[in-house]
């Protein structure tokens, strides 16, 4: 592994709690490579593909930034696409203080990419005891209670898991609930309760995440490690975890969200929290 980008060493004075955010961007996106696709260019990897003015990583990026300011960015991409589409000077185009960590190989899942991303950041002054936020690429999420419940969780050492109604649909993962309404666990891919999981994962303090990541993987059920899981861990260890609900939730990360996504409602909602790219 290694990293490039500039980094800030401290943090900014007027931001009250800083809040550091890693967005895992290395994974294969072979669903879009899939033939009969309408795509300009689908051997893209998935957080480049384009999605009106600006690609997918640049609408996430958007929601969260309507949600609340970061004070770290962290981006975590792959060697191969850094050499063969130059998604780090893409990112960079966009976002120029962000710190990227770029992986000569994959991972075995979302959380493992994650992990990489947070540990290169743990040494930087004021990260480690203050709030991590973990965003998918391929969906924007609007949570406007986000800062309050990362504070909240920063004082207990908790997580919060964004939600959004999930209607039934078996291709999000769940909050799963006991039958007093208590959180105890998620799942993926099955509708266990009315609470989709929105793709926004918030931590209290980001120098705990290490060893929830740990304790996850060795427990881990699936053949490839997911976000939602850490907070499986967690709930079993007795650590508070709250849910948060989302006001938008804007999926594209499968041809069928792409398809079925209300472009215009989601350039209306961030376009303004858009990052214009340098020329």
């Amino acid at each position: 592994m290694s990293a490039a980008g500039p980094v800030s060493q401290s943090m900014p004075v007027t931001q009250a709690m800083p809040v550091t955010l890693v967005m895992p961007m290395a994974g294969a996106g072979s669903r879009f490579a899939a033939p009969g696709l309408d795509l300009p260019n689908p051997l893209l990897p998935k957080p480049l593909l384009p999605l009106g003015p600006a690609p997918f990583f640049a609408w996430a990026l958007a929601g969260i930034e309507a949600s609340l300011s970061v004070t770290t960015i962290v981006c975590v991409v792959r060697a191969e696409h850094v050499a063969r589409h130059g998604i780090d000077r893409q990112i960079l185009a966009r976002v120029p203080q962000a710190r990227l960590v770029v992986l000569d190989a994959m991972t075995g899942g979302a959380a493992e990419t994650a992990y990489h991303g947070v540990r290169a950041v743990l040494d930087i002054p004021g990260i480690a005891e203050n709030p991590l936020i973990l965003a998918d690429c391929d969906v924007a999420v609007v949570v406007p209670g986000l800062r309050a419940a990362l504070k909240a969780s920063r004082g207990t050492g908790g997580g919060v898991l964004t939600t959004f109604p999930g209607r039934g649909n078996p291709a999000y993962s769940y909050a799963v609930l006991d039958a007093q309404g208590r959180l105890t666990g998620t799942v993926e891919k099955r509708a266990a309760s009315p609470h989709a999981l929105a793709g926004c994962y918030g931590f209290g303090r980001a120098g705990d995440f290490p060893d929830a990541f740990e304790a996850y993987r060795r427990a881990c059920p699936y053949p490839e490690t997911f976000v939602s899981g850490i907070f499986d861990a967690m709930i079993a260890a007795g650590v508070p975890v709250a849910l948060e609900p989302s006001t938008l939730q804007a999926g594209f990360g499968t041809p069928a969200e792409l398809e079925t996504l209300d472009r215009p409602a989601l350039f209306a909602r961030l376009g303004p929290h858009l990052r214009e790219a340098a020329p």
